[in-house]
C-alpha cells in the first residue's frame, strides 16, 4: 500500500465527508424536525439494503479484480449482473411495500429505485477501481457526484422542492458521476466473457456470510432509529440520526483505510504470507489510530457547538448522545472492521460472521430495553457496552489466528509520530538522524 494510495484514498474520504455533511445540513436545516426524523428512517433503511448488497458481492468482487487470470473477466461480469439483479430485487420489494403502507415516510420510499439502482452501479464501479488501487480516480468520481447533487439541492431550495426530490437528486448524481468511471472499465473485454459458475460460488462462499454479517450488524447499528420512531417519537429519531450520522463520518478514516487495505490482505492470503499479513494489519491500526484519536477528542470538546452550527439549535442537546457514538466509531469499531477483513482475507469469513451475530443480538436486546427504562439515551449506552465487550472477542481470537498482539497497534503509534515528523523535516529540508519504522 503506497503512501499516494494512501493519500488518494484519505483525500477521497474528505470529499465523502464533505457530502455526509452537506447532506445532513441539507436535510435539517431546510425541513423540519419531524421531515427529518422520517429521512434518516429512510435513509437507515438504505444503508440496511444497499449494505446487504454490497456485503453480497464485494469481497469476491476484490478477489476477482486482485486475480490476473484471463478468466477474471468472466467473473466481473458474472458479479456485475448479480450486483444490479439484487439491487431490482430490493428496491421492487421497497416499492411494493410503500404501495401498501400509509403515512409520511411511504412518500419517500416510493422513490426509492431511482436512488438505490444508479447507486449499485456506481459503487461496483468504485468496487472494481478500488482493487486496482486506482485511489485517485475513485475520488475524481466522488468529486462529480458531490458536484452534481450540490447542484441539485440549490434547484431545490430554489423552488422550496418537497423531500422526496432529495432521493432523485442522489440518484442523478451517481448516474453522472458513472459516466465518467464507466470509462475506466474494460467493457468490451466483459461482454466477450462468458458467465463463471466459479464466480457464483465465491459470491456465496464470501458473500453468502459476508451478506448475512451485513444483515445483523446493519438492522443492529440502526435498530435505535426504529425503536425510537415506535417507543419513543419523530424528534428522538431526528436527534439519533443526527448522532449516527456523526459517527458515520468519525467512520470514514477507518473506512479508508481498510478499503486500501483489504485488496491487499486479500492477496496476501492467497499467497499465504502471514507474517506479512499480521504487520500490515497491526501498522495499519497503529496509523489509523493515529490519526483519529487527536481529531475525536478535539471533535468530543467541540460537538455542543459543531451540532448547533450543522444542523440547528433544536440539535445542540444531542452533544452528549454523538460523543458517545463518535467515541464508539472512531476508536473501537476499526479493530472490529479490520478482524472482519483478516479472516476473510484467510477465507474464514464464517468467523467474524458468528462474532457480529451474537454482538448484534445482543444490541438489539439491550437497545430495546435500555430505551424502554432510559428513553434515548437508552441507545448509545448499549450501543458502548455490546462494542466494548465484543473487544475483547476480536482481541483474543486475532491472536489465536494470525498472531496480531494489538498491544503493538498502540505501542507502534508513538512510532507513527516519529515517523511522520522525520518525513515532514525531509520534505522542509531539514535533515536528522535517520529514522527507522520499526517492524511491529
Amino acid at each position: 500500500m503506497s503512501i499516494s494510495n494512501r493519500v488518494w484514498s484519505m483525500m477521497s474520504n474528505v470529499v465523502e465527508l464533505a457530502f455526509g455533511v452537506g447532506l445532513m445540513i441539507f436535510v435539517t436545516r431546510g425541513f423540519t424536525v419531524q421531515e427529518s426524523g422520517n429521512w434518516f428512517l429512510f435513509i437507515a433503511i438504505f444503508a440496511l439494503l444497499s449494505g446487504l448488497r454490497d456485503a453480497l458481492v464485494q469481497s469476491a468482487l476484490v478477489k476477482a479484480v486482485v486475480d490476473e487470470g484471463v478468466g477474471r473477466f468472466g467473473v466481473l461480469k458474472t458479479n456485475l449482473v448479480i450486483t444490479m439483479l439484487t439491487e431490482v430485487v430490493l428496491s421492487l420489494g421497497v416499492t411494493l411495500f410503500a404501495f401498501l403502507s400509509s403515512g409520511s415516510l411511504s412518500s419517500l420510499l416510493i422513490v426509492y429505485p431511482l436512488y438505490a439502482l444508479p447507486n449499485a452501479l456506481f459503487r461496483w464501479h468504485v468496487f472494481y477501481l478500488r482493487g486496482n488501487f486506482r485511489i485517485r480516480e475513485i475520488l475524481l468520481t466522488h468529486v462529480i457526484n458531490i458536484l452534481v447533487v450540490a447542484a441539485g439541492f440549490v434547484v431545490v431550495l430554489a423552488q422550496g422542492g418537497a423531500l422526496r426530490w432529495v432521493p432523485v437528486i442522489l440518484g442523478t448524481g451517481s448516474g453522472v458521476a458513472l459516466l465518467y468511471a464507466g470509462r475506466l472499465v474494460p467493457w468490451s473485454r466483459l461482454r466477450a466473457a462468458s458467465f463463471s459458475r466459479h464466480a457464483i460460488a465465491d459470491i456465496w462462499h464470501f458473500g453468502g456470510f459476508g451478506m448475512l454479517r451485513e444483515a445483523v450488524s446493519a438492522v443492529s447499528s440502526r435498530i435505535s432509529l426504529f425503536y425510537a420512531g415506535s417507543m419513543l417519537n419523530l424528534q428522538a429519531t431526528a436527534m439519533l440520526g443526527v448522532s449516527q450520522r456523526f459517527a458515520q463520518i468519525a467512520l470514514l478514516p477507518n473506512n479508508a483505510f481498510q478499503a486500501v487495505m483489504f485488496p491487499t490482505l486479500m492477496k496476501m492470503g492467497q499467497t499465504g504470507d502471514r507474517e506479512g499479513l499480521r504487520q500490515s494489519a497491526e501498522k495499519s491500526l497503529s496509523t489509523l489510530l493515529a490519526l483519529t484519536v487527536p481529531i475525536t477528542i478535539v471533535g468530543i470538546i467541540a460537538s455542543p457547538w459543531l451540532l448547533e452550527l450543522v444542523s440547528g439549535p433544536a440539535y445542540r442537546s444531542a452533544w452528549g448522545i454523538m460523543s458517545v457514538y463518535v467515541l464508539v466509531a472512531a476508536v473501537i469499531t476499526p479493530f472490529g472492521t479490520s478482524f472482519g477483513s483478516l479472516v476473510t482475507a484467510l477465507s474464514k469469513p464464517g468467523i467474524a460472521f458468528r462474532l457480529v451475530l451474537f454482538n448484534s443480538f445482543l444490541n438489539i436486546v439491550a437497545g430495546y430495553l435500555l430505551i424502554h427504562f432510559f428513553g434515548v439515551w437508552g441507545a448509545p449506552l448499549a450501543m458502548l457496552a455490546t462494542e466494548v465487550q465484543g473487544l475483547f472477542w476480536v482481541i483474543t481470537l486475532s491472536a489465536r489466528i494470525a498472531g496480531i498482539r494489538y498491544g503493538r497497534v498502540f505501542t507502534g503509534i508513538p512510532q507513527v509520530y516519529s515517523h511522520g515528523w522525520a518525513q515532514v523535516r525531509s520534505r522542509l529540508g531539514k535533515p536528522e538522524k535517520a529514522h527507522t519504522y520499526v517492524k511491529l
